[in-house]
């Protein structure tokens, strides 16, 4: 089962457990595409801003630093938000390659049946894996 196929699934017994709270995640799930952010969100092919966020060990870090390391596997954070809260309002999954450039983007105000196929993203890392080791 793919994971689209797992999500409406969770979405559904989500629905009969909760009813009227899923609408209220719909109404703001709608609320969030009508304030644009995935057409504000990076675009593949375009060069990834400059961030530093903090690592789970207390210290900073930052993209250029990752990029040093190889691509980097970035979810989308305060930098596309538009502000400093750094919540998640849309999920969204993000490949850089070693010249910062965006080589996989996926933004979805759904969160609950909006992610990626994880394949889509693997393969896309393979990719830019190989062209690293030429």
């Amino acid at each position: 089962m793919s994971l689209h196929e797992e999500s409406r699934a969770r979405r559904h017994k989500a629905k009969q457990m909760l009813g009227e709270k899923v609408r209220i995640l719909d109404r703001e799930i709608e609320a969030l595409s009508r304030a644009r952010i995935v057409e504000r969100s990076a675009r593949v092919g375009q060069v990834a801003p400059e961030f530093t966020l903090p690592h789970t060990h207390g210290s900073k870090v930052s993209l250029s630093n990752l990029l040093q390391r190889g691509p980097v596997f970035k979810l989308d954070l305060a930098d596309r938000n538009g502000e400093e809260t750094w919540e998640l309002p849309v999920s969204g999954t993000f490949v850089i390659d070693t010249q910062r450039i965006i080589r996989f983007a996926h933004v979805e105000p759904n969160f609950m049946t909006g992610r990626d196929e994880p394949e889509a993203v693997l393969e896309v890392l393979r990719e830019v894996q190989l062209c690293v080791s030429q």
